[in-house]
């Protein structure tokens, strides 16, 4: 088959939102007295349960505490949401469907748009409907946490150890076609797997046919890979079963080769250009793995230690004053979705806002978690009191390098894969699935300038939200808007005398008739979009105005709470925010127990 259509100028950008500092302690006056803690109805009481809240709450009751894990959706499992490329369908079922919409630019300017900006909610969250793509952040990410508090435990060292922990790898499984000949490399023989492919890569060893162990710490070749074979998250490269693909993709090697074996989930290639095979977060049955199902496991394993809340809103923070004065985090205030009806005004199930009705308290011996993402963990902390929120100032293929040479890390990501998509809009799955000859490349430009704000429009816990990302507003942001802009040539070079052999008839978009600078600029601005907000509930000393939490995701002014989840960030980790999620869900489980054990706290009998 032929593709008669070539998609390759899609952009996404991921976007920084800053918070403002916590509630002033001289409220406390205003709060009741605390109650005893051995009166809390649970040890922790964690709100969210996507990528951020999941971890941190199975782990918890892995480890003996009895955790409740609370969520404005519930558990839905059907083709959209276990089957990876029904990811296009998923966006708009109607069970997990969150609609936010959100502004790029700030007001005045000429390219003023309201933008859909699709989430999920219930058990699992977004990580039930995302592209399944599977990469580790940069060094930098966390060495900058590191260096802010001399915290060693931030070093990407140690952070690497949780990806470890979390990983469950099957590269070296994954089929390939039979009776292929790659256009890159001689292999005697019939490729089977992924890890026959790996040992025509390395000419003169001698490797077993599926390579097991082969990415092993201590065993592998790349010393810095620091994969896992035991955690909750399957993760496999995409599936080859077409030897027109292959021989595409083929072709990308060879063009763009990199160090590790493709890998770009070996922390040896954190600065390394080249190009690579996504890793994908996909069990061997070829379903979508997911936190969703590490959740459901642990209360299967440990009925008694987790306890899941679904359907059920977080309206308040309970907070009270200790005896010295200093606030506390004790519970929360909760709301119960009607039967089929949903609390959060984005779903489609929304059946408008409460007035009267019946609110339900739940309490927390230790700690309570936010975990409700970089909107609602916020919009919880706002209306506590809390100041307004505004700015600092505010796959399957892929290459990635630099855009210059002197970041400390790689901030282009750009790849291709067989599909029909130019942004995400209301009805794009259809539209997806109505073209099969089509092939896109997305461009990824990471660690962008923009700041932009989330407000309050209300008091009400369900009023929307004000979101502007306030992109290209300022010198240092429109310097990523030339970026992409010339990462758009390099894609038309590349496509055009490099990939795929004369496989493409045509370009379609943005189209041949854009070809000046100023042509794509606008085209850049007319079209971009970005899914990965975070940094509104940021990390920061506590002398940073904008900080909210500090090292231990502990909010500042505020005892007894917590928030972990994408809000966290003081800046945005790597390319795409999931598995750093993950990451430091995990390493918040183990903040939270090793404070437990040093205030003698024990697990509820």
């Amino acid at each position: 088959m032929r593709y008669t259509s070539l998609l390759p100028l899609v952009f996404t950008f991921l976007n920084i939102v800053s918070a403002a500092p916590p509630i002033n302690a001289k409220t406390a006056a205003a709060l009741p007295v605390c109650p005893n803690r051995s009166t809390g109805q649970y040890d922790y009481i964690v709100a969210g349960a996507g990528a951020g809240g999941g971890p941190i709450a199975a782990r918890l009751a892995l480890k003996g505490y009895k955790v409740l894990l609370i969520d404005a959706g519930h558990d839905h499992d059907n083709f959209n949401t276990s089957i990876p490329l029904y990811l296009a369908r998923a966006s708009e079922d109607p069970q997990i469907q969150l609609d936010y919409y959100v502004k790029h630019y700030p007001p005045g300017d000429s390219n003023q748009d309201l933008t859909w900006y699709p989430r999920s909610t219930g058990i699992g969250g977004c990580t039930v409907h995302n592209a399944l793509i599977n990469v580790i952040p940069h060094k930098w990410d966390f060495n900058q946490i590191q260096s802010m508090f001399n915290d060693n435990s931030w070093s990407w060292d140690n952070m690497a150890n949780y990806f470890t922990k979390i990983e469950n790898i099957h590269y070296d499984l994954d089929p390939l076609p039979l009776d292929i000949s790659l256009p890159f490399m001689t292999v005697p023989g019939v490729l089977k797997t992924f890890g026959d492919l790996l040992s025509g890569l390395l000419p003169g060893l001698s490797l077993p046919g599926l390579l097991p162990g082969f990415f092993l710490p201590g065993t592998n070749l790349l010393s810095g890979a620091r994969h896992g074979y035991k955690g909750w998250l399957h993760t496999r490269l995409p599936p080859l079963v077409d030897p027109q693909l292959t021989a595409a993709y083929g072709a990308c090697l060879a063009e763009n080769p990199v160090k590790g074996l493709m890998d770009w989930n070996d922390w040896e290639n954190d600065e390394v250009s080249g190009g690579g095979f996504v890793s994908m977060t996909k069990g061997l049955d070829g379903k979508r793995s997911s936190v969703r199902d590490h959740i459901l496991k642990t209360r299967s394993d440990k009925p008694s230690r987790l306890f899941i809340q679904p359907d059920t809103f977080v309206t308040k923070i309970l907070n009270c004053r200790e005896a010295d004065g200093s606030i506390r985090a004790y519970g929360v205030e909760t709301v119960i979705a009607p039967n089929g009806k949903s609390m959060l005004p984005g779903s489609p199930r929304f059946g408008g806002k409460f007035t009267n009705a019946t609110v339900t308290t739940f309490t927390a011996k230790n700690e309570i978690i936010l975990s409700a993402g970089p909107f609602q963990s916020p919009q919880l902390l706002m209306n506590q009191g809390r100041q307004n929120l505004y700015s600092a100032g505010a796959a399957i293929y892929a290459w990635s390098h630099k855009s210059n040479p002197a970041l400390p890390y790689r901030d282009i990501f750009s790849f291709w894969t067989p599909a029909y998509f130019k942004n995400f809009h209301k009805g794009w799955g259809q539209e997806t699935a109505s073209d099969h000859r089509a092939f896109i490349n997305v461009i990824i430009k990471a660690h962008t300038k923009s700041r932009g704000w989330v407000r309050l429009t209300g008091g009400h816990p369900q009023d929307t939200l004000e979101i502007n990302k306030n992109q290209f507003n300022t010198p240092e942001s429109l310097d990523d808007l030339y970026v992409v802009r010339d990462e758009m040539k390099k894609s038309r070079e590349f496509a055009q005398y490099s990939l795929f052999n004369g496989t493409l008839d045509k370009e379609i978009f943005p189209g041949p008739d854009v070809t000046t600078d100023a042509q794509l600029e606008e085209f850049i601005k007319t079209n971009q979009w970005g899914h990965h907000a975070c940094c509104t509930a940021k990390i920061g000393v506590e002398s940073d105005p904008m900080a909210v939490v500090n090292n231990n995701f502990q909010v500042y002014g505020v005892k007894s709470l917590r928030v972990l989840d994408n809000s966290v960030w003081p800046n945005i980790p790597g390319m795409f925010p999931t598995t750093p999620i993950y990451m430091i869900s995990e390493k918040g489980a183990d903040v939270v127990h090793a404070y437990a054990q040093s205030q003698g706290w024990t697990p509820t009998p």
